[in-house]
């Protein structure tokens, strides 16, 4: 999991209306190591780093204790840090790695022929899911245990998931649902289930100093600015099929029932017919695609990527003033049309601007 946070937390809402700081599911806060070492306290997340034998141990987010142990065989802690938002700690074969996060996103990073067993805390209860993954359900919370892994996939037995590796190393994760979570949690269930979420990314203002948290499942990278309404998004990647990516925005920056222009490599892209549909990636012979909708004051853009190499995505809401100057799907007619017929030209050049991708 790659993780990288920019800026300061969000601020709190001043009233009502559209914050434009308001909290997303990877707003990111302050942990610290207790216990010389063995045990940490964060703003959304806390648990202990056992000497042996478990990576983790009562991990809990927001108050929920999700897992009484995630254990790995032949595991014994070499040591454990924290690094900004994330806290990490490693052995031989195995990396554990925590982001303290609303989201309470969590990776165990497996070498060859280890074996992975989740204990759930008590009251929680793991069922398997679609693909490779297992929903966690707890009083008054859920979320979801995925393993990034080729030809491998979570079984569960006496109430407890299991997963080992073969020759090949291989990624396990847990993804908390949230209050802020703008998609139907379902939906995101199935897409990490069948490997369809290569990133997620929130914004959590406009500028370029606004908080920016980053969580990348397999060789995703992106970067994401927001200025003026103007949404543009670079990505990149070596994945060998396509992926959907989520960015989180706020809502008084875009709204779903904002007139915009979308383009992707300089071309007008095509909005897809639902948050599930974007989360399919290969879906649509081949063809990117966007859907936008908005929650409380959250905007989430999903964008499909059915291909891989280098490419921009540039989403910007249309001034009113500007409307009698386009179609009724927000296309520019006449001269205002020159930009998207510039947009293939300055692609490449937009891409090398952004693609500077900042020091963990």
């Amino acid at each position: 999991m790659v993780f990288l946070a920019l800026g300061g937390p969000p601020a709190a809402a001043d009233g009502g209306g559209y914050d434009d700081t308001p909290q997303t599911p990877g707003e990111v806060g302050t942990p610290v190591l207790t216990e010389g070492g063995g045990a940490f306290d964060g703003t959304y997340v806390g648990g202990e780093l056992p000497a042996e034998g478990a990576v983790i141990a009562n991990f809990t987010r927001e108050g929920v204790r999700f897992f009484a142990e995630v254990r790995v065989s032949e595991y014994a802690r070499e040591e454990s840090r924290v690094q900004g938002g994330r806290i990490e700690a490693e052995g031989e074969g195995v990396k554990l790695e925590v982001v303290d996060a609303l989201a309470g996103y969590l990776e165990v990073e497996l070498g060859p022929f280890r074996a992975l067993t989740v204990v759930p805390a008590e009251g929680v209860t793991l069922e398997q899911g679609g693909g490779s993954s297992v929903n966690v359900r707890a009083s008054g919370a859920e979320g979801v245990l995925f393993a990034w892994c080729e030809g491998r996939a979570f079984t569960l037995e006496a109430g407890q998931a299991h997963f080992a590796t073969g020759e090949q190393a291989c990624e396990v994760f847990f993804r908390a649902a949230t209050q802020a979570d703008v998609l139907p949690f379902v939906d995101l269930d199935d897409a990490v289930g069948q490997g369809n979420l290569g990133a997620e990314v929130s914004v959590g203002a406009e500028g370029p100093d606004a908080p920016v948290s980053r969580v990348s499942y397999g060789t995703v990278d992106v970067n994401v600015t927001l200025d003026d309404s103007r949404l543009t998004v670079a990505v990149a990647g070596t994945e060998a099929g396509g992926t959907s990516l989520l960015v989180l925005v706020p809502r008084s920056s875009i709204d779903m029932g904002d007139l915009v222009n979308a383009t992707f490599d300089g071309r007008p892209l095509a909005r897809a017919s639902s948050s599930a549909d974007a989360l399919n990636a290969t879906d649509d012979a081949g063809l990117p695609e966007y859907f936008l909708t908005s929650s409380g004051n959250l905007t989430a853009l999903v964008l499909s990527v059915p291909h891989f190499s280098v490419h921009v995505f540039v989403l910007s809401v249309v001034p009113t003033v500007s409307l009698l100057g386009t179609t009724p799907q927000g296309v520019p007619l006449g001269d205002a049309a020159i930009p998207l017929l510039l947009g293939a030209v300055v692609a490449a050049g937009a891409a090398a601007a952004l693609w500077r991708k900042p020091e963990e």
